[in-house]
């Protein structure tokens, strides 16, 4: 009888939840991303992160916002950190409006969308937003923003995972803190000499035709 009723359907208790479905885990930095929007103080971000090292990149958008401003900034940082294989969102208006959807065809990637209303389906990046709303704090006690994201990125996960940013670049990334941080190394250092020897190139071909010009003295005319 309750289910030929329209009104009893409308208003009965909603399915239990099913057991959560993880994610595969990518097998290198930036393959799988996840986005999102929230707010801060009647201000709205945007969110990038990167489900294998973690490390989330955040952006205030300007108000009024313009409706490609999101698919504008995830471009910008995939032209810096290279093409995902799959961005993962919810289906809002700014996902699944023109803009988005023509950024993610054009630049081959899959784009995977879960249901807006139903935010644990899409659970990684809403822990995110969760963890870096300590930015609140920044804001309250006058601190530059972009600061406390740095030491975010760069605090130790556990005594088995370094950084975010440690993991996504590969190397120790400076922050306030005092450290001894020692950039040495064999690949560096032969990057180091071959522009070295590039640099020395470029200045053979062009004082060919140069020559050094005598010092000028105190009170000397010159022509």
């Amino acid at each position: 009888m309750c289910k030929s009723c329209n009104i009893c359907q409308t208003h009965q208790a909603k399915q239990q939840p099913e057991p959560l479905l993880q994610t595969e885990i990518p097998t290198r930095p930036w393959s799988i991303i996840g986005t999102d929007l929230f707010q801060i103080d009647n201000k709205q971000y945007l969110i990038i992160c990167d489900y294998f090292t973690k490390f989330p990149i955040i952006e205030c958008l300007p108000s009024p916002a313009p409706t490609e401003v999101v698919a504008d900034i995830t471009r910008k940082y995939c032209s810096i950190m290279g093409i995902p294989d799959i961005i993962r969102s919810d289906n809002g208006p700014r996902y699944v409006g023109h803009a988005y959807p023509q950024f993610t065809r054009t630049w081959n990637i899959q784009h995977i969308t879960s249901s807006p209303h139903y935010a644990r389906s899409n659970g990684f990046i809403e822990r995110q937003i969760e963890t870096c709303k300590h930015m609140k704090k920044a804001r309250a006690a006058n601190e530059d923003i972009q600061l406390a994201l740095l030491r975010w990125r760069t605090t130790p996960v556990d005594n088995k995972i370094t950084s975010f940013a440690e993991v996504m670049f590969q190397r120790k990334v400076k922050d306030t803190l005092p450290s001894k941080i020692n950039y040495s190394s064999p690949a560096n250092d032969a990057i180091r000499l071959s522009l070295r020897s590039r640099q020395d190139s470029q200045k053979a071909y062009h004082d060919r035709k140069c020559k050094e010009l005598p010092p000028l003295y105190t009170h000397q005319h010159v022509s």
